[in-house]
């Protein structure tokens, strides 16, 4: 079809219409039937399992829907309060409810997704799915929320005519290169991202002053005609660079870079390292005291509690926790996830064992000795010894120095991280730092 033409002047087109098929649970939901005959009567040709899915004979409803979707030119999904019904894994190589599946498979195949959320009561994980999934840089097409299940009619066909009109910005959005530069042009090889991976990490064993010169030089280009190795060779490198970002207290860039290198790893279909880099997603946001946070948390961690081959993720799941309970003065439940992680853990790190410290100090006041021990002679004692987590430990070290009213540890503390924290370039502990030392200095009065 010429670019000039119109979609009115084109084709019928296949519209997948995806969605939980009961609303509330155990009810029809009409609105799902309401849409079909709505695109029925317009130049549109709507799909919907339980009409054309049925007239399929021999193959499983999954193998249905995967070449449904495949032969079709758009999905549209909405939802209301619930994800819908879990998928079994021998039902799909994707750990997903139905309708986040059947938004994989689209994405997979390079198919535009139009997202819409009706109303302002969605329950606890389809929060934390509309946290992640509602970014232009992982679903770049209509991500919208209606008041109204009524809305939704006249919003789809709208949008649904937008997607082929060469003027609007729904027009083929899979490629957006405004953030790329003369260095990147478009998303080099697999072999070149992978080469400037190694040279990411060799610099951030240095510092991060110099992880962050070469994170610098990769640009956030949103392009979804791109293989599956290229993304996942270039969704890898843009999580380290997320990493580095989020230590350099650049919280908004590293976000963004955690939000793309998920939407590539969607595509990939790698669900491995999609729902680690979520959890990592969930880690930044809180850093960046984000109360989406722990939504983001909710939903990614969903699907690691219930499918084994994710259990080596289990530890991260609980610190990441501790670390949202932390930072809204929940310590005891913080002291749990902790203890559990710890448990898990074949190796104790500085990081693990000065948190689990801390928070046994904050929740169990009879047990302050042993966590004076913990972090004073154990943590630090490895972390200085390895060179490794010292400006993070340092910082529970002055904290809880302070607590015990030990002021000179605790000045002692305080300079020896600073010092650390410079010399790494890691801004995000050193604010942390400097705010026990705001502390330290107004108690002084």
């Amino acid at each position: 079809m010429p670019r000039s033409l119109s979609f009115k002047q084109s084709a019928t087109r296949t519209v997948f219409i995806s969605s939980p098929s009961h609303e509330p649970r155990g009810s029809r939901w009409p609105i799902r039937q309401q849409l079909y005959e709505r695109l029925d009567s317009l130049p549109y040709k709507p799909w919907m399992y339980e009409i054309e899915g049925k007239r399929v004979t021999g193959k499983p409803p999954h193998r249905i829907v995967q070449e449904a979707i495949a032969a079709c030119d758009v999905v549209v999904c909405f939802f209301k309060e619930r994800m819908g019904n879990w998928m079994q894994n021998e039902f799909t190589s994707g750990p997903f409810h139905g309708t986040d599946h059947e938004i994989s498979l689209a994405r997979q195949n390079n198919k535009p997704v139009l997202l819409y959320r009706i109303g302002d009561s969605p329950g606890p994980l389809l929060r934390g799915f509309w946290e992640l999934f509602e970014n232009s840089r992982i679903l770049p097409h209509v991500v919208r929320r209606l008041s109204r299940e009524e809305d939704l009619l006249e919003s789809v066909r709208q949008d649904l005519d937008e997607c082929w009109e060469p003027s609007s910005y729904l027009f083929r959005p899979e490629l957006r290169t405004d953030a790329a530069t003369e260095l990147w042009p478009h998303v080099p090889d697999a072999l070149t991202l992978e080469r400037m991976r190694e040279s990411l990490l060799t610099a951030r064993s240095h510092n991060l002053h110099s992880a962050e010169r070469v994170a610098a030089t990769v640009p956030l280009i949103e392009d979804s005609r791109l293989s599956p190795n290229v993304k996942n060779q270039y969704a890898a490198l843009l999580a380290d660079c997320g990493s580095v970002w989020a230590n350099r207290a650049c919280y908004d860039l590293a976000i963004a870079a955690e939000n793309l290198s998920i939407r590539y790893y969607f595509e990939a279909g790698n669900w491995r390292s999609l729902f680690s880099q979520a959890l990592s997603l969930s880690g930044i946001l809180n850093m960046a005291s984000q109360a989406r946070a722990q939504f983001v948390y909710r939903y990614s961690t969903r699907t690691i509690f219930h499918m084994p081959e994710f259990r080596h993720l289990m530890p991260a799941c609980h610190d990441n926790k501790a670390s949202i309970l932390m930072t809204s003065g929940q310590w005891t439940a913080a002291h749990a996830q902790m203890a559990q992680a710890r448990r898990q853990l074949n190796e104790q790190s500085p990081y693990t064992l000065s948190k689990y410290a801390i928070s046994m100090a904050a929740a169990k006041p009879d047990k302050l000795n042993e966590a004076n021990d913990i972090l004073f002679e154990e943590a630090l004692s490895i972390a200085r010894t390895r060179n490794r987590d010292l400006g993070y430990t340092l910082k529970w070290a002055a904290i809880l120095a302070l607590q015990q009213n030990e002021r000179s540890s605790a000045r002692a503390f305080i300079d020896e991280g600073v010092k650390e924290c410079l010399r790494l370039g890691n801004w995000h502990t050193l604010a942390d730092i400097r705010a026990a030392e705001s502390y330290y200095q107004m108690s002084e009065v």
